[in-house]
């Protein structure tokens, strides 16, 4: 079939398309009528094809970038959803990628003695205690809040120690991979007090605060282990009131397990908790899927005041999998429903300190996803108690 395409651009542009008739017009006044005939015949191809008057076979080129845009576009429908499902099951999977292969790595096993200028080998949590309390801080960032808390536990504990001498500590600052001068801070309270009071372990990369408080506990020397933020948050005489439970739950049982909780939500007569009601909301609703999921009976898991046995501490964290947030939940699912261990509440003095790492939003959708896994993975008997491991 052969087109007059001096017609098919006649009807276009002057009754189909009124608005280009002042355009074409132009164009015949201004141009050679060759030129005039050329333009005509590509606006009068490309108009052809909107109203269907060349089919595609007529026209190979349009055809083929036709052929092109639905393969792109039908290439993106699949491949976009098959992109945002990697990216979650890389979020879903990666406590589990951590669990298995950065359990051991990227860890010091040694700290600095400033007495000898050299570094020593820390002992372990299985050697028999020689001290009656080791304080674990975590720490990540914590240049401009760590010094406020180390002050008012070293006047606490000094002052304790001065009071009796069967009372002897011991205060292990975890640095987990911090990129400010925290290291600095610390190293002057350790040449102060030396290192047989204060010790620094740094690991050389951030594994979270589960994983700092796994191996700060693992390097510990005392009867009683003592696990505090350090922001300061939580009043550090209130560990009294942790010690006369600990020694109770001990007493308890022939094991000597134990595990003291301090809680901001059980408020006794000269104890206060003071936080935002943001949090306070956010708290019940955490707490609803925690007794869920995983621990019943326990209405704060997250406070970062807990002691732990020496005893229970050897169970509990060589088997801990979990190195971010809810790594607390772990612990004490772990002690409740997997070793029968007792857990018992002891209301703290709490503020809210300023500089928070936490991520309210994301870390709380991290922080179910974590439950999940430990309901499951436990439950189904995929991670097992690790009873003889050791670091």
């Amino acid at each position: 079939m052969e087109i007059d395409y001096n017609r098919v651009a006649h009807e276009i542009f002057v009754y189909r398309m009124p608005r280009y008739r002042n355009r074409t017009f132009k164009h015949t006044h201004t141009h050679t009528k060759q030129t005039k005939t050329t333009k005509t015949t590509r606006q009068a191809t490309f108009g052809a094809n909107r109203l269907g008057y060349i089919s595609l076979e007529q026209n190979e080129y349009t055809a083929s970038l036709i052929h092109f845009a639905t393969t792109y576009y039908s290439y993106i429908y699949v491949i976009t959803p098959l992109i945002f499902l990697g990216v979650f099951v890389r979020w879903l999977m990666k406590p589990i990628i951590v669990a298995s292969n950065l359990r051991e790595r990227y860890i010091e096993t040694t700290y600095y003695d400033p007495r000898s200028n050299r570094n020593k080998t820390f002992p372990t949590v299985y050697d028999p205690a020689s001290k009656y309390l080791s304080v674990v801080v975590p720490a990540y960032n914590e240049e401009a809040r760590i010094a406020y808390m180390l002050d008012e536990a070293l006047r606490y504990l000094v002052a304790r120690s001065e009071a009796s001498s069967k009372f002897t500590w011991e205060i292990i600052v975890v640095d987990d991979g911090s990129v400010d001068k925290t290291i600095c801070v610390v190293r002057d309270y350790v040449t102060r007090y030396g290192s047989d009071r204060i010790r620094l372990l740094r690991l050389t990369r951030n594994l979270g605060k589960g994983g700092a408080v796994r191996k700060g506990m693992m390097c510990t020397r005392g009867q009683y282990l003592l696990m505090a933020d350090a922001d300061g948050a939580t009043r550090f005489q209130d560990l009294e009131q942790l010690e006369v439970v600990m020694g109770k739950l001990c007493r308890s049982n022939l094991e000597k397990y134990g595990i003291a909780v301090g809680s901001r939500v059980q408020i006794g007569d000269e104890t206060k908790a003071e936080r935002t009601c943001f949090r306070q909301v956010l708290q019940y609703g955490f707490h609803l899927a925690v007794s869920t999921l995983c621990v019943r009976g326990v209405q704060d898991t997250q406070c970062g005041f807990k002691m732990f046995s020496r005893a229970s501490a050897r169970r509990l964290f060589p088997t801990q999998r979990i190195f971010r947030w809810a790594f607390d939940v772990e612990l004490l699912f772990l002690a409740q429903r997997m070793m029968d261990m007792p857990i018992e509440e002891v209301p703290v003095n709490w503020v809210e300190i300023d500089g928070s790492k936490v991520n309210i939003i994301l870390d709380s959708i991290s922080m179910l996803r974590d439950m999940f896994i430990i309901r499951v993975f436990y439950g189904c008997k995929i991670w097992q108690i690790n009873r003889g491991m050791r670091q």
